[in-house]
């Protein structure tokens, strides 16, 4: 006969291999791995879109010509001088693979007025109040940096003054239109912000001033050549 005590060991032994053989089973089944949040690419950067922005650097304008006293005797007028330029640019431009392309327009203050001491007759001054272009751009991109070529029509504010000693001064401003050609390098440092480096000729063709209010028959031709370069910043969306 197996006495009570017996039965109730043999019980207690089982009932502890049987936990142990279930936590040894528990222990040997495959564990989930923990979720990995999903990885996804950086977006490509595209130049397409339209953009605003701020330029500012330096601009040499040269201008020559003569001056002239009732066609009886011609002074020469030339001169240049460096000043700066300061002002705002935008446009919209589209990509076909790595070709970029758009149209473009700013508008610029200007520094740095041409003064002339002409001989025996007085100062010839010029000033530019500003410049606006309108240009087309063709660029080559690599990644975030792009090569452009630019090109297209200029507007200028000029202002000629002559004053001669004992006389009374005479000024006159016209808005001159000529043409304009450069090219730059654009860098993408986010995709929305991009930096600027250019560099523009302009050429604003002939101008002929009279200076009759001087009480003397003075009358100027004169031509206005600009070499811009300045850098800026622009957003793009």
């Amino acid at each position: 006969m197996i006495s009570k005590t017996k039965v109730l060991l043999l019980g207690t032994v089982f009932a502890l291999g049987t936990a142990a053989m279930s936590t040894s089973f528990a222990a040997d089944l495959p564990r989930k791995a923990p979720a990995v949040a999903p990885v996804y690419p950086p977006p490509v950067a595209t130049w397409a879109g339209c953009y605003l922005g701020a330029a500012g650097g330096v601009v040499n304008h040269r201008s020559s010509g003569l001056l002239d006293f009732e066609g009886l005797a011609t002074f020469s007028a030339s001169g240049n001088e460096t000043g700066g330029i300061y002002g705002g640019y935008g446009g919209c431009q589209s990509q076909t693979g790595a070709f970029v392309y758009g149209v473009e327009g700013d508008f610029s203050g200007l520094s740095g007025d041409i003064s002339r001491n002409i001989d025996s007759v007085g100062l010839l001054s010029t000033k530019l109040d500003w410049l606006a272009t309108v240009r087309g751009r063709f660029g080559y991109a690599v990644n975030n940096i792009m090569v452009y070529a630019t090109g297209g029509v200029a507007f200028a504010e000029v202002k000629n003054s002559l004053l001669i000693p004992g006389f009374p001064g005479a000024s006159n401003s016209t808005t001159k239109t000529g043409w304009t050609i450069g090219g730059g390098v654009d860098y993408m440092f986010t995709p929305n912000w991009i930096g600027r480096l250019e560099f523009l000729y302009a050429d604003l063709g002939d101008q002929t001033t009279s200076y009759a209010a001087t009480g003397l028959n003075y009358t100027s031709s004169l031509s206005h050549e600009l070499i811009i370069g300045r850098v800026g910043l622009a957003y793009k969306w």
